[in-house]
């Protein structure tokens, strides 16, 4: 997967959607990491971190987290008033409500939480609670049900995009962490079907 990234991508002007927004639809790479500001664990965490035996949701055919810093490609397809990604990654999805609702006030937690989003300029700024504590945030690190989200979407030209998002999650860290990334189009290419065909039969061999 590591060469998708190397692909050449276009330079040309962002499209745009219909609506006048930046049109953010595309197979996309898998995300570079640019900028980590990863701050300290509360110690439930870090001891978490050290157990013995601690394995991926993924080995369990879960999905792993929401952050788009996978090792998997990703699509999305952009419509006024909702985007839809799609990820390779356990062939999960989610879905950004961007017609101006407000988060339910009495939601389930769920894997991928509730998200919506709204245009600042050129940028789409996706707002999401509503999470489990089953996944995981980057660098392997636990989630609790407070996570909030604050992600930043910016299609710089055709060909590239910018990721930033800020993970905040007091149950878990004494202080929010910045990430930031970056991916390129996939001009031509496709996500693949990625079935967990083991049904949890691999999870007593991950390390």
């Amino acid at each position: 997967r590591a060469r998708l990234g190397r692909q050449e991508a276009p330079t040309g002007p962002a499209p745009k959607a219909l609506d006048g927004h930046p049109d953010l639809s595309g197979v996309w790479a898998p995300m570079r990491m640019l900028e980590n500001d990863a701050p300290p664990l509360l110690q439930w965490a870090q001891d978490l971190m050290k157990k013995p035996g601690r394995v991926s949701p993924n080995a369990y055919c879960l999905p792993q987290g929401v952050v788009l810093g996978a090792a998997n490609p990703f699509k999305f397809i952009q419509s006024p008033k909702t985007l839809i990604a799609l990820f390779e990654d356990t062939f999960t999805y989610r879905q950004v409500h961007l017609d101006g609702r407000a988060h339910p006030k009495d939601a389930d937690p769920t894997w991928m939480g509730h998200s919506v989003g709204h245009w600042e300029g050129e940028t789409l700024v996706i707002d999401t609670v509503g999470f489990n504590d089953k996944g995981w945030m980057p660098m392997q690190r636990p989630r609790t049900e407070k996570m909030h989200l604050t992600e930043k979407f910016r299609r710089v030209d055709e060909g590239h995009l910018t990721y930033e998002v800020t993970v905040d999650d007091p149950g878990t860290m004494t202080k929010p962490w910045h990430l930031k990334y970056s991916t390129n189009l996939l001009v031509g290419d496709e996500i693949g079907e990625y079935i967990c065909t083991e049904n949890e039969q691999d999870s007593s061999h991950y390390k």
